[in-house]
């Protein structure tokens, strides 16, 4: 994975091992195990979606993102 967003999925946001290239925000970090380059990547952080509940996954001018 490298510059990508997993956060607010149903059954956790990961399970397993992940192997990143950097600059990933992961919601929930709790089942996963992330390898690989961790530079700039965000865990256990809120992207800080417009509207999720709409459909709207835009991110807000605050996002961490």
């Amino acid at each position: 994975m490298a510059h990508t967003i997993i956060a607010g999925n149903v059954n956790g946001d990961c399970f397993g091992t992940l192997t990143s290239e950097g600059y990933n925000l992961i919601g929930d970090t709790s089942d996963c195990t992330i390898v690989g380059d961790e530079t700039g990547n965000l865990y256990d952080i809120d992207p800080e979606y417009a509207d999720p509940a709409t459909g709207d996954f835009s991110l807000q001018p605050t996002s961490p993102c």
